[in-house]
């Protein structure tokens, strides 16, 4: 499973609310919380008070299909993981997208987690620290609770600690084969699987650059249209 988050800028989130208005190149799209116009709503607070930044925007994207019950179980892990008050908690939004993949009869749903930045019931702004760290460890917590396969990050020293002193009835064992087995096929000691770290994967292009990328495209052949050589 992969839990990604990030922060959406004043100048970013009209771009948002337009990305979840369309299909795009989704297999389909449904929304489970809320609607294109409670993106606008949740971004007031922030605007009223000056922030420069006005939605937390959550991806989740487990490696097998979650039932309601397991994506309501995720949305409350990442609300208390960021400290959410109740008052934010019931703006949450929430967009199911399925994109089919190569080879794939079904295609697994991911989901889109909205959230206002600025916290109304806190009177502040969430909390950002160590986003990338506390992500991984909400990735192998859930893994682990729904009984799904168990993945290595860049984070398994700091993640297997935390799931330890956070979550003490959680059955770390498979975490921990899969980190030994990752270090065997690493080259490296079983012994030492704490100490494994995946190879970080080359960033991949947001879907605002993608949209970039064919507007760009598309302008192109626009002008090569307009200056093809006559004797073509």
């Amino acid at each position: 499973m992969i839990i990604k988050s990030s922060r959406i800028s004043r100048g970013r989130t009209k771009a948002l609310s337009s990305y979840f208005s369309s299909k795009g190149d989704n297999q389909s799209v449904c929304w489970r919380y809320g609607g294109v116009s409670d993106i606008a709503w949740m971004a007031l607070p922030a605007q009223i008070t000056g922030q420069v930044f006005q939605v937390r925007h959550v991806i989740i994207a487990p490696e097998m299909e979650l039932s309601m019950t397991d994506l309501a179980a995720a949305t409350k892990a990442v609300c208390d993981e960021y400290g959410v008050s109740h008052l934010a908690r019931g703006q949450v939004c929430i967009v199911e997208h399925a994109k089919a993949t190569d080879g794939q009869v079904k295609a697994i749903p991911h989901f889109h987690l909205l959230l206002p930045e600025y916290d109304m019931g806190r009177e502040r702004v969430m909390d950002s620290r160590f986003t990338h760290m506390r992500d991984e460890k909400l990735s192998r917590m859930l893994e682990l609770r729904f009984e799904h396969p168990s993945r290595a990050g860049q984070f398994n020293k700091e993640v297997y600690s935390g799931l330890q002193e956070e979550f003490p009835g959680l059955c770390l064992i498979p975490f921990q084969q899969a980190l030994k087995q990752m270090s065997v096929e690493a080259g490296l000691s079983a012994r030492d699987w704490l100490s494994f770290r995946a190879k970080a994967p080359a960033p991949a292009k947001s879907w605002m650059a993608r949209r970039k990328d064919a507007k760009t495209m598309a302008l192109l052949e626009v002008v090569n249209g307009l200056h093809m050589p006559r004797f073509l």
